[in-house]
């Protein structure tokens, strides 16, 4: 006899046959004079529980061509949430489709959150800008946008500046977060990424555009979100991965690169590193072959990137911040 509608009174479920919309896990157990009894009964119940699950896809999506240009992060988004959702997504990029599974609500849940992304992507890609822009510092030709610490942008680059930063994000203090308008930069920055694009079309299975790290001072700062990232000055903390433009996956690693012990400046770069390769201090862009993008520290795992085309990324977001004397111990 099954034990499942006694544990769904428990839980005072309303509905046996919708049992599992309601918990994560039910155990059910069976005892049966007869073998093939307890098999037939969870066939059943598993042929129950495929009459609830759905799927869905977006192979009629209006912004179905974009699906192909989904960024590592914006991928990584859409997963964490498909767990909150409860619901299994899969990606195939060559063919520019996202197939949702789960149950009818939460799979109509998660196919609004990824159309409102690929309409966001949409509307960036005919404006020529992101649509979380602020138009009317764009109107007058403002390229550093204070964030509000109250707003979720702020807290999102916030958190992963500190997520980022290992052991020692406790010592860390946010003085202020901007964000890089820089329009003309900008394009610069999406056609080179295109580039990069194109030419990974027959392998999918590299990752164009990288969220990355790049230390710096505050003039530098400036000098980069208003003009961009520039390989002349590639020489001044070392060329150990070759004579580009670096970049790390570690804030805490990049932070270091900040020479001021108090007002420290840190920046949150899109780059679109493609096909990399193991760089040395005499790779530059003369040498380095014309289907790699970037060199690495280690081909393992990479925490170091260097970038050979000052287009090759955009300052997305400048970080001030401060470490504490604790932290500094350990640097001075």
């Amino acid at each position: 006899m099954s034990r499942y509608k006694d544990l769904c009174k428990k839980k005072q479920l309303p509905d046996f046959k919708k049992a599992d919309e309601v918990c994560k896990v039910v155990r059910i157990e069976f005892s049966s004079l007869k073998e093939g009894d307890a098999k037939k009964a969870v066939e059943l119940l598993k042929n129950d529980e495929k009459k609830h699950i759905v799927s869905s896809d977006f192979k009629s999506s209006p912004f179905k061509r974009l699906v192909s240009q989904l960024t590592q992060t914006e991928i990584n988004l859409v997963e964490k949430l498909a767990e909150k959702q409860h619901v299994d997504v899969t990606f195939d990029l060559l063919a520019s489709d996202i197939t949702i599974e789960g149950l009818p609500e939460n799979v109509s849940k998660m196919n609004e959150e990824i159309q409102r992304l690929l309409h966001g992507k949409s509307t960036s890609t005919s404006s020529g800008m992101p649509s979380n822009w602020d138009m009317e510092a764009v109107k007058k030709n403002k390229w550093d946008v204070k964030l509000l610490p109250s707003s979720q942008e702020y807290k999102q680059v916030a958190a992963k500046f500190l997520r980022d930063a290992g052991s020692r994000r406790s010592q860390i203090q946010i003085t202020e977060i901007l964000r890089t308008q820089n329009l003309q930069l900008y394009k610069q920055y999406a056609a080179q990424k295109e580039k990069v694009q194109r030419e990974l079309s027959t392998d999918p299975g590299v990752i164009v555009e990288r969220e990355l790290w790049h230390g710096t001072d505050k003039e530098s700062a400036t000098k980069i979100c208003t003009s961009e990232f520039n390989r002349s000055f590639c020489g001044k903390n070392g060329v150990s991965y070759g004579k580009g433009c670096y970049f790390s996956t570690s804030s805490e690693y990049s932070s270091c690169y900040s020479p001021s012990n108090f007002d420290k400046y840190i920046i949150l770069a899109q780059v679109a590193t493609g096909r990399y390769q193991l760089g040395n201090s005499s790779t530059d862009r003369s040498n380095l072959p014309e289907s790699f993008h970037s060199t690495v520290n280690k081909l393992d795992s990479p925490t170091i990137f260097v970038v050979y085309h000052d287009a090759a990324a955009y300052p997305t977001y400048v970080i001030k911040f401060s470490l504490t004397p604790h932290y500094l111990a350990g640097w001075i």
